[in-house]
């Protein structure tokens, strides 16, 4: 009988334990990604269809964004650009070309005040945005990287479109 208790407490704390792994918050993931997996590191580069939609960004460079932060960028077929920086929403083109992305220098947006911690974010999202020069995909994540290969934007697909 001890056997059999001892057994059961041992599968349902195995158990506990997967559950709480499969259970991490993607930004958890991500960053477990980024110990085991160089920054330049080879990666299969997006295709243009995957590259289209809309994701939500959770780290700008190696920085996560604020928790419940409405950043997010969408990339449509046509070559628009368009989202929401933290604060204030932009727009502007892009272009995708043998696994080669270009985005406008000169976004354009609305301008809105908000709390200055959002204010900050957003002016590092718009200064890292138009550096980015590849775009890959990791474990479902987009990875925007700079011409030196450093992470610009990490960002996760809203998959409720």
């Amino acid at each position: 009988m001890k056997f059999l208790t001892c057994f059961s407490l041992i599968l349902s704390a195995l158990f506990l334990i997967a559950c709480q792994q499969a259970g991490k918050p993607a930004r958890e993931v991500a960053a477990e990604s980024d110990k085991t997996t160089p920054a330049t590191a080879a990666s299969q580069g997006a295709t243009a269809a995957e590259l289209v939609g809309v994701w939500y960004v959770e780290y700008i460079g190696d920085r996560p964004v604020i928790d419940r932060s409405p950043a997010r960028i969408q990339f449509a077929a046509d070559g628009a650009i368009n989202g929401n920086a933290s604060c204030n929403r932009f727009f502007g083109s892009y272009s995708y070309i043998n696994e080669r992305l270009t985005i406008s220098e000169n976004l354009g947006a609305t301008k809105m005040m908000c709390l200055p911690a959002l204010m900050d974010q957003e002016q590092r999202l718009f200064q890292q945005l138009p550096g980015a020069v590849q775009a890959n995909l990791v474990n479902g994540l987009l990875i925007l990287r700079d011409a030196q290969g450093n992470q610009v934007i990490k960002a996760s697909r809203d998959e409720s479109q």
